[in-house]
């Protein structure tokens, strides 16, 4: 059951995800000349070499001092494409279906549901909204992270408008600040990671069902 519930609402995402794939490209270009490559360490026999720091998948702890990362800038994301326009098969659930999903353990489909809110969309629509601000030359990805509405409580599904928790910008500029490029602290905190949105965890674990909030 969990996992057909997955497949349901992360489909949610597949906009935002969309846009990331199509920019990431553009970003890099910005943000930084070139991409961190791996590098092959060959051992010295008189003197061992201590093997390169790598990026933790958890999170750092934000700094108690404000980060310094980014400008402010303005943006106003655009609406949502039309769901009925793209004549889609509408599910069971009111959502409009993308493809089936089969994995050889479980079966399902994954959907697009415009008003769903829980803590799985708020990922989409805070992710949706970085990516889709940056303009190369303008609008850097350090900006995007720093101006995107922040939450004000700790149920954002439950927000009248779309935003970020404040704890995950901190943790990406606590990123950023030790020296790590933009869109590898980007994937780290806001999707390899996730601890700083409210109820992520719990729904995607079943410790906790999805709070019934629509709009």
């Amino acid at each position: 059951m969990k996992k057909k519930y997955v497949y349901i609402v992360i489909g949610v995402l597949a906009l935002g995800l969309i846009g990331w794939m199509t920019q990431s490209k553009e970003t890099a270009t910005l943000e930084t000349s070139k991409a961190i490559q791996p590098r092959i360490v060959k051992p010295i026999i008189a003197a061992p070499v201590q093997a390169p720091a790598r990026v933790a998948i958890k999170a750092p702890t934000p700094k108690t001092s404000t980060p310094k990362i980014g400008k402010r800038v303005e943006y106003t994301p655009p609406a949502l494409p039309d769901l009925e326009a793209l004549k889609l098969q509408q599910t069971e659930t009111g959502g409009y279906m993308l493809f089936p999903v089969d994995s050889g353990e479980s079966q399902g489909h994954m959907e697009i549901q415009k008003d769903l809110r829980d803590p799985l969309t708020t990922v989409g629509a805070c992710t949706r909204w970085i990516v889709g601000c940056v303009e190369p030359g303008q609008r850097s990805l350090d900006d995007c992270a720093l101006s995107v509405p922040q939450c004000t409580t700790d149920k954002p599904w439950e927000e009248e408008a779309h935003c970020c928790p404040a704890s995950c910008f901190d943790s990406y500029a606590t990123l950023r600040e030790s020296g790590v490029e933009p869109i590898t602290a980007f994937d780290t905190v806001y999707f390899a990671d996730g601890s700083c949105f409210p109820g992520l965890e719990d729904l995607l674990t079943g410790v906790s069902p999805a709070p019934p909030a629509h709009y």
